[in-house]
């Protein structure tokens, strides 16, 4: 799953309320480039 589909999934529990899941998909992001790209952050 590339880093635009987590952030979006992430977004969207975070709209619903669901912070422990929008974490959850944050967590989920492999480390390497993308764990520290700027939205992530």
């Amino acid at each position: 799953m590339n880093l635009r589909t987590r952030m979006s999934r992430s977004n969207g529990y975070r709209e619903l309320g669901m912070f422990d899941e929008s974490v959850i998909e944050l967590e989920a992001i492999e480390f390497g480039e993308y764990r520290w790209h700027s939205l992530v952050v």
